[in-house]
């Protein structure tokens, strides 16, 4: 939804909860009888039963006294103001509802603009900026949108059935009632005008705010290299200053309009007083009318303040709609998603090739200099062809490929896919047809698994939008799933036996890219959750008792290389914790800091003396932080690689003991003892090099292990280092080799790790840890990638999608064990009639039988070249990688004309 293409703020509540507003105002309207009514009834009250005549009366057929009337007439009132309040009741529900429905759709539609958005606007987009106005800016407005049509119903009926009761009273009553109106009417929108200003001076300096507080996480490690934070934190300041100001000035005007209101409103009861006092003297008003007047100008007040409250918050909401749709305005958007025509056919068998889909060309691609894009006349790529572009800089190589997949547009030219503009085609269908390999991947929020099958995410034939009207509790899920048990709905696998078969498609492509150790060194350094940890415990602990016997009988290859448990002695490469109760808990994850305070484990600690010595050791932990932040400064780098601390742990814990010798106390405070003992429980002597464990200090470390473990060993929340257990609080790794890696061994650990995944395979294992390793989280396995494997995932999401065009940035040799060669074969292989483009700033390092033909400057010997030099290289049909001929990854046939 963009600026141009979106209704009034009005419209689009009308447009989208038209059926809820209808309700809504029926039942406004079906309340003012009863409202009336709760009016009427205390004048007849007053009027004919405590100030009235003769008795018995009769009602209904039904003969009453005076008490037993007023009692009648008092229980209807009751009724009425019942009745009247489950009305408001209903309303304000409703109203609730409806405006977090119109919420949700409206950052929906934004966020599906975004996503639509041209990729020159997006590399330009500022992030903080665009997560304000889709999240910040637009969160008043949720709980205003069901309020637009039905408020000034509801309210304005409410205050023509409490004027019409005065004026039927009396004339000049009911013209005292409104006799200010005119003048609130005139000047609040005046004094409104301004106030909208400023909150659009205050949604700018928020958007500006959001991003460089954004700039400053995304750009710390510069700012603490060139120690410019004092300059970042003074603009903070600044717009900080300006934030106040402009808030400071609506609050000013904010509550003139309201002295201004309440200074208006309290001037008509003067008028009552002296006109109805007058009036009643005179005899020509009732008491009782008197009475019923007061009461309803009393609640006549209420409705016409929250009428101008409407009209300021309908102008300030109006003004704010329109300034967050500004941001989202774009003539070039991409084709609306389309989510209700979509198939999902299964992936093709690795033998299958998907059918072409028509030659890709581009046609006068025009130069941008600003982005280093080459331009080109005249480029086709039928099936099967192979080509290497050369002799440009990589950025302006990539830009070329983007535009070639129509993830971004040209300035100029145009891209065709089988003889249709690839501009005209629905995105998924370009999706499916070009597979696009980037120099730099990203991985997505999901397991490793999801991120292979991302290209996959197709929603089911005739899927509906999310449907944001449903009644609450009968709605569908409106939120993409990664393909899983309850998300395989949105992949092409969406039966188990599909799923299963893709698992053993990924796992194949793994081993032939050479992935497979990656990922199986993504699962050696996992801490597995409970629910894979139980399938898989036993398998582990069988693994550890073989690998221990193995290693024996190579004559102790790790030995040196791990530390294993020793109930007799300390070990340093564990955490303090870990050594002092020789067991960790049975459920991972959980924080030092938390652990302590477990109820069933500080009596024990506080027993056992553990409390007191993780008290001393976090003291002299602490000052030994103090002292390296005193002598480095607290901008320096040196404190983000001090061992396994954390910068903020160094800087609190400096903070902390200067505050302790500063008291002159012989302990520190209740508040800061908890930090100071998690520090020290997350110690690992090895690792953190630290003095502060020292012989005496070790062996009271064992007294108290001693006289704890009896206690800790009953507990079920506790897991002892057990040599015959699975440990859940251990990584992998850790529970294979039944202890800590050593710290002052880790140039070895590659070779460790390697002999680990060797004895997975020779166990029969392999896949089983593929397996947890493709289950691990990105975030999970972003440290045990190296940077190839990335785009390894890429390659192999366009492998999994079979398209009839590759598109590779750089000249692939990251991407396959043997190299480019390699690659070819392995392309060749699993996708024979599909064209394959390499993108390099050289040529790469190929077989000369595998070049059919280099004409620097021109696509063909026939066709006109480019406009910067660059080099296109047409490359011979590569033989399969399952082809042993002699001779194998050499050309043999002839070029593509």
């Amino acid at each position: 939804m963009t600026a141009r293409q979106a209704p009034s703020l009005v419209g689009y509540v009308w447009r989208h909860s038209r059926r809820e507003q209808i309700v809504l105002l029926t039942l406004t309207l079906i309340s003012f009888p009863v409202v009336y009514l709760s009016l009427e009834i205390p004048k007849i009250i007053v009027n004919d039963v405590i100030d009235g005549g003769s008795f018995p009366v009769t009602l209904l057929g039904v003969s009453l006294s005076q008490i037993e009337y007023l009692l009648a007439l008092s229980g209807a009132f009751l009724a009425t103001v019942v009745i009247h309040n489950g009305f408001k009741w209903l309303i304000n529900v409703g109203l609730g509802m409806a405006g977090e429905r119109l919420l949700r759709r409206m950052r929906y539609e934004l966020a599906d603009t975004v996503s639509r958005f041209p990729m020159k606007r997006l590399r330009v987009l500022r992030p903080g900026e665009t997560i304000q106005s889709i999240m910040g800016e637009i969160e008043p407005l949720g709980g205003f949108f069901g309020e637009v049509i039905v408020t000034p119903v509801f309210q304005g009926g409410l205050l023509l059935v409490y004027l019409g009761f005065i004026f039927v009273q009396d004339v000049w009553l009911g013209l005292a009632a409104i006799a200010f109106y005119p003048v609130q009417t005139v000047l609040v929108p005046i004094l409104q005008r301004r106030i909208l200003r400023l909150n659009r001076q205050r949604a700018a300096n928020a958007r500006v705010l959001a991003d460089r507080i954004g700039e400053i996480i995304e750009t710390a490690p510069e700012i603490r290299a060139h120690a410019t934070a004092p300059w970042h934190l003074a603009e903070i300041a600044g717009l900080l200053g300006a934030n106040s100001r402009i808030r400071q000035a609506i609050f000013r005007r904010k509550f003139t309009i309201k002295f201004l209101n309440n200074f208006l409103n309290q001037l008509t009861p003067f008028l009552f007083y002296a006109i109805g006092g007058t009036l009643v003297i005179q005899g020509d008003l009732d008491f009782g009318a008197l009475v019923a007047v007061l009461a309803a100008y009393k609640d006549l007040a209420g409705p016409w303040k929250a009428l101008l409250g409407y009209g300021q918050r309908l102008s300030d909401f109006t003004s704010r709609y329109r300034f967050v749709l500004e941001g989202f305005q774009a003539d070039d958007l991409m084709a609306a998603h389309d989510t209700a025509a979509q198939p999902t056919p299964a992936p093709p068998s690795r033998t299958e090739a998907q059918p072409g889909r028509g030659p890709l060309v581009l046609t006068g691609i025009s130069a941008d200099p600003a982005a280093d894009r080459p331009a080109l006349r005249h480029l086709s790529i039928t099936a099967g062809e192979r080509l290497v572009l050369s002799g440009a800089r990589a950025t302006g190589l990539e830009s070329l490929l983007r535009i070639a997949a129509g993830i971004e547009l040209s300035d100029g030219g145009t891209v065709t896919l089988g003889g249709q503009d690839l501009r005209d085609l629905p995105p998924v269908t370009a999706a499916d047809a070009i597979g696009f390999v980037p120099a730099s991947p990203r991985l997505a929020t999901g397991s490793l698994r999801d991120n292979i099958a991302y290209a996959l995410l197709r929603p089911p034939v005739g899927m509906p939008l999310p449907d944001f009207d449903a009644a609450p509790g009968s709605e569908p899920p409106d939120t993409a799933k990664a393909p899983g048990p309850d998300g395989a709905q949105w992949s092409r696998t969406a039966t188990p036996e599909a799923a299963a078969a893709l698992d053993v498609r990924i796992i194949d492509l793994a081993a032939r890219l050479g992935l497979d150790q990656a990922l199986q060194s993504v699962a050696l350094e996992r801490v597995l959750p409970p629910e894979e940890a139980e399938a898989t415990a036993a398998v582990i602990v069988d693994l550890r008792a073989r690998l221990a016997k193995a290693d024996g009988a190579d004559e102790g290859v790790l030995e040196g290389l791990v530390e294993p448990w020793d109930s007799g002695t300390v070990n340093a490469n564990a955490s303090l914790l870990a050594n002092l109760l020789f067991a960790l808990p049975a459920t991972p994850g959980r924080a030092p800091e938390a652990l302590l305070q477990d109820p069933s484990l500080r009596p024990i600690l506080r027993r056992s003396g553990a409390e007191a010595f993780l008290l001393e050791i976090g003291l002299r932990i602490a000052r030994s932080l103090a002292e390296v932040a005193a002598s480095v400064g607290d901008s320096s780098r040196l404190l983000d690689r001090l061992g396994g601390f954390s910068r903020r742990e160094i800087l609190d814990s400096a903070t902390i003991i200067r505050a302790f010798e500063a008291s002159g106390r012989r302990s520190p405070k209740r508040e800061d003892r908890p930090r100071l003992m998690a520090l020290a429980a997350a110690f690992v002597p090895a690792r953190d090099r630290l003095d502060v464990l020292d012989g005496p200090m070790r062996e009271r470390l064992l007294a108290i292990r001693t006289g704890a473990l009896p206690s800790i060993r009953r507990l079920e929340s506790f897991v002892p280092l057990d040599a015959a257990r699975y440990h859940p609080s251990l990584r992998v790794a850790d529970n294979v080799l039944n202890g800590p890696r050593r710290h002052d061994r880790k140039s070895l650990w590659r070779r460790l790790d390697d002999r680990l995944i060797a004895a997975v395979a020779e166990q029969g294992l392999a896949e089983r840890f593929l397996h947890l390793g493709l289950e691990a989280s990105a975030g999970e396995a972003a440290q045990a990638l190296p940077a190839q494997a990335l785009r390894q995932i890429a390659l192999m999401r366009v492998l999994l999608k079979r398209p009839s065009v590759v598109l590779i940035a750089g000249d692939g040799a990251d991407l396959h064990p043997d190299a480019t060669a390699g690659l070819l074969r392995l392309l060749a292989s699993e996708l024979p009639e599909t064209a394959v483009v390499l993108a390099s700033e050289t040529p790469p390092a190929l077989p000369e039988t595998l070049l059919q033909g280099t004409d620097p400057g021109s696509e063909t010997g026939s066709e006109p070249g480019s406009e910067m030099g660059l080099s296109i290289h047409r490359l011979a049909p590569a033989r399969r990688e399952d082809d042993e001929e002699d001779g194998r990854g050499e050309g043999t046939g002839d070029g593509a004309a």
